[in-house]
C-alpha cells in the first residue's frame, strides 16, 4: 500500500491564504508587514515577497491614511469591520478597500501587531460616485428650471 501523505493543517491554511480573493495581512506593532497573502498582487500589483518587510503606511494613497485607520481601530475597541480606505496600486492608480482588522496581542498582553482582511471595493465606490454626480447634476438642472419658471434668471 502506498504511503499516504499526512495532512498538515498549516499546509492547508497556507493553501487557503494563497487562493483567497481578498487579501489577508499581518503587521508587527510598528506597521511592518509580516505576512500578506498572494492576492495582494491582484489588489496592489506587488508580489507578497515585495510587500513583506515594508511599512503598510507606504501603500496608503494619502500620507495620513494609516493614522486615520489606526485611530478608527483604537476608537472601535481594537476591532473594526468595513473600514473604507484608499490605497495606491503599484501603477499609481487608486484602489479602494473595505478592511476588517483587529489588534493582535502577545502572551504578555502587549500589542504585537494588526491582522485583517482587505477587499477591493473600487467598483462600488465608482458606482456611488457616478450616482452622486448624476443626482447633483439632475438637482442643479431642476433648480435652473425652477429659477426660470419663477423669473429668477
Amino acid at each position: 500500500m502506498p504511503q499516504q501523505q499526512k495532512f498538515r493543517p498549516l499546509d492547508g491554511l497556507m493553501s487557503f491564504f494563497d487562493d483567497m480573493t481578498d487579501v489577508y495581512y499581518r503587521t508587527d506593532s510598528s506597521g511592518k508587514i509580516l505576512f500578506v497573502s498572494k492576492s495582494v498582487e491582484r489588489l496592489l500589483g506587488y508580489t507578497a515577497k515585495e510587500a513583506i518587510g515594508q511599512e503598510l503606511a507606504n501603500y496608503y494613497a494619502h500620507p495620513d491614511g494609516r493614522e486615520k485607520f489606526l485611530a478608527a481601530l483604537q476608537t472601535s475597541g481594537g476591532q473594526i469591520s468595513g473600514y473604507h480606505g484608499e490605497l495606491r496600486h503599484k501603477d499609481g492608480s487608486s484602489v479602494w478597500v473595505s478592511t476588517s482588522s483587529k489588534f493582535v496581542f502577545d502572551e504578555a498582553g502587549e500589542l504585537a501587531g494588526i491582522e485583517g482582511i482587505a477587499r477591493n471595493i473600487s467598483d462600488e465606490i465608482q458606482l456611488l460616485d457616478d450616482r452622486y454626480r448624476q443626482l447633483f447634476t439632475n438637482a442643479g438642472n431642476q433648480a435652473d428650471k425652477c429659477s426660470s419658471r419663477f423669473g429668477y434668471d
